[in-house]
């Protein structure tokens, strides 16, 4: 990609090296046809929309790889502890590959033994997600952000996108393999660079399960990501009351409430579409006591027929 014309940006409406222009993805959909919402750095080549959120850059990023390390030849007796008080079992510990090793970590400034969730695309490894006993977490430095477990929904018309990676195990141990996980939780910034890495993944999802935390963050991620992909793709995945994510359903209440949860996920509902179920109480009344009168128009013989209905 050498050029704006080949994104469809025309740049002579840009007045200087920046500026806001209409968006040749999303302006002609709007009511504010005319609103420019799409920032333009003519210099630095990068473009980012306010409203659709499409960016991008002209120039190509060179992602660092990360290095393959020597791993442990056996999950420590340890790290399976932790993993089995989170009902994650071994079986499924060994299908995702995750691996134990030392790793320098920012929290600790130390190097320590560390959990690694492996990132891979097309079976190569993209990215690992270093976490530490201490709940210290660290990605690879200048490695490509991708979701967690990408390959598991390549051909798949449905999947499940979780804030972590243990949630994303927790449906895996359920028997549910279309799940990945967001690589940074709920960021703050909303950097999702990681959807624009992984796009073409879901140009042929029907349904996207919203399994993010129940929580503040985790909402506005979950928000985010419908603005994202469309409210008519996205189902949202409601937890019992004493539950904060997947995970916690696991434990509390085993792998069929987790099913149950993913299963009773429900669609979002669309802007000035009215559904049966709002205006049912309506419809009965009205079936079994006749339409409602409306305000008298104080003439007589006209109010058997008609009424006014403010």
């Amino acid at each position: 990609m050498n050029n704006w014309a080949d994104v469809g940006i025309n740049i002579n409406k840009v007045k200087g090296s920046q500026g806001k222009i209409i968006c040749p993805k999303c302006s002609h959909l709007r009511k504010k046809k005319n609103d420019p919402c799409l920032s333009v750095n003519v210099n630095e080549g990068i473009w980012n929309c306010h409203n659709c959120g499409w960016n991008g850059t002209l120039k190509q990023k060179i992602y660092k790889m990360p290095v393959v390390k020597k791993e442990k030849p056996e999950l420590s007796e340890k790290l399976m502890k932790y993993f089995d008080t989170r009902k994650i079992s071994k079986e499924t510990l060994k299908f995702m590959k995750i691996s134990e090793g030392m790793e320098w970590m920012p929290g600790s400034q130390s190097e320590i033994n560390t959990i690694q969730f492996n990132y891979f695309r097309d079976d190569n490894l993209i990215n690992v997600k270093y976490r530490s006993g201490k709940k210290d977490f660290k990605l690879v430095k200048d490695a490509e952000l991708i979701l967690y477990n990408l390959d598991a929904i390549k051909d798949e018309t449905e999947c499940i996108i979780t804030e972590g990676e243990i949630d994303c195990l927790s449906f895996i141990e359920c028997g549910i393999l279309n799940a990945v996980s967001v690589p940074n939780g709920a960021s703050k910034g909303g950097n999702l660079e990681y959807i624009n890495n992984c796009k073409e993944y879901f140009e042929t999802k029907h349904k996207i399960y919203l399994a993010t935390d129940n929580d503040e963050p985790g909402k506005l991620l979950r928000s985010e990501l419908i603005r994202r992909f469309g409210v008519n793709k996205c189902f949202l995945l409601t937890y019992p009351d004493d539950c904060k994510d997947a995970n916690d359903v696991l434990i509390k209440y085993g792998a069929d409430k987790l099913r149950s949860v993913l299963y009773s996920a429900k669609s979002l509902p669309l802007n000035d579409v009215i559904y049966v179920d709002d205006i049912m109480e309506n419809i009965l009344e009205d079936f079994d006591n006749g339409l409602s009168r409306g305000t008298t128009t104080y003439f007589s013989m006209l109010d058997p027929h008609f009424t006014w209905l403010k």
